[in-house]
């Protein structure tokens, strides 16, 4: 009876998780003080050398970031638990919606101001937009919160991407990257030189 009432405080019991509630965050390499995270540092992959992905569980109010022993607790290994964040990603998307708003050099997504740089990681997403507009798309992600596009073939919405990024990331919440990155027609993701 008093088994379950008197657990060991030694952090080998982790709460019961909603694999549904994991989301990818991105989070620039200077950013080195992770809040609400679980015990020990929080998983992460590289994206680019400048920002990693990391993974929290939605509690409606916060995002907790998963460490090593969450995801040794969920049985699950990085690769799984990056495509289960992306995956639930794509389902917010899909109930959600996404909101494009700017002019004929920039656009600007929006989602719900926490996981907009996150789209970064949904390539069905970019392969639709590069269709659609029949040419590269080229990226920035200066904060967590933001995403602005422009075409490959617009000089000017580049040229305005990069003031923007470089303004933005000096001036910014939750830093991220003052680099552009390009999502080509063949799928392909890489930082703009």
């Amino acid at each position: 009876m008093f088994k379950n009432l008197f657990k060991k405080k030694d952090g080998s019991h982790v709460p019961e998780i909603d694999l549904n509630k994991i989301f990818p965050i991105l989070k620039g390499k200077l950013t080195n003080s992770l809040t609400n995270s679980v015990v020990g540092e929080p998983i992460s992959i590289q994206l680019f050398d400048d920002i990693d992905i990391l993974f929290a569980i939605d509690k409606g109010e916060q995002f907790e970031f998963i460490n090593e022993t969450t995801l040794i607790a969920l049985k699950i290994n990085k690769d799984e638990l990056r495509s289960i964040a992306i995956e639930n990603l794509k389902k917010y998307v899909n109930l959600k919606g996404i909101n494009i708003e700017g002019d004929e050099n920039i656009q600007m997504i929006k989602l719900d101001r926490v996981l907009e740089s996150s789209l970064i990681l949904y390539d069905e997403l970019w392969t639709k937009f590069c269709i659609d507009y029949s040419d590269d798309i080229v990226i920035s992600i200066p904060s967590r919160e933001l995403l602005l596009i422009s075409l490959a073939s617009n000089p000017t919405g580049i040229q305005q991407l990069k003031e923007g990024a470089q303004d933005l990331f000096q001036n910014g919440h939750y830093k991220l990257t003052e680099n552009l990155f390009i999502k080509r027609l063949d799928g392909t993701l890489k930082k703009m030189e």
